[in-house]
C-alpha cells in the first residue's frame, strides 16, 4: 500500500483464501499494488486507488485478478555422445494436437520451443548434423513437464 507521495506504508501476503487485511489506516488517499503474483499466475499490474475517510469503520474491498500462466517451453540440447561437443544443425519437430513446429539447433547445440500450452507433445529429430547418424527416438512430453530436457 502506497501513500499519496508513493511511499510504501504497508506490505503483506494474502492468506490461503487469497485475502489480505490492512487495519488502522489513517484517513487519506492510497494506492494498492500487487508486487508478486501467486506461483503459476500472471501479476495484476493495475494499481487500485482507495480513499479512507475519518471515522469510517467499513472494510473497503479491492479485487486483483490473476490469470493462469499456462505456457512453457522445451529446450533441446544436441551433443556428441562421446566428446560431449555441442552440435549445430540438428533439425527437430515438435508435434501436438495444435500442429507442428520445427527448428534447428544453433551453434551452442540448442533449440528452444516457446509459448507452449499444456498438452501432449512429441519431439523428434528429423535431420542430424553432417557426419552424424540420425537418432530415431521420439520423446513425449505431457501436461506441464516443461522442465524436461532432451539430448
Amino acid at each position: 500500500m502506497l501513500n499519496k507521495a508513493g511511499d510504501a506504508i504497508r506490505e503483506g501476503i494474502t492468506n490461503e483464501a487469497g485475502e489480505l487485511l490492512f487495519k488502522d489506516i489513517e484517513p487519506g488517499e492510497y494506492t494498492v499494488v500487487e508486487t508478486v503474483a501467486p506461483e503459476g499466475y500472471v501479476l495484476d499490474t493495475t494499481p487500485k486507488r482507495i480513499s479512507i475517510e475519518a471515522n469510517n469503520s467499513e472494510i473497503t474491498e479491492l479485487l486483483f485478478k490473476n490469470t493462469r500462466n499456462d505456457v512453457g517451453s522445451i529446450q533441446v540440447e544436441k551433443i556428441d555422445a562421446e566428446t560431449k561437443e555441442k552440435l549445430a544443425g540438428a533439425k527437430f519437430t515438435l508435434t501436438s494436437n495444435q500442429g507442428t513446429k520445427s527448428g534447428k539447433t544453433n551453434s551452442d547445440g540448442e533449440l528452444r520451443f516457446e509459448n507452449l500450452t499444456p498438452g501432449h507433445y512429441t519431439l523428434e529429430e528429423v535431420a542430424s548434423p553432417e557426419g552424424y547418424v540420425l537418432e530415431k527416438v521420439k520423446k513425449r512430453y505431457r501436461g506441464h513437464q516443461w522442465r524436461n530436457r532432451g539430448n
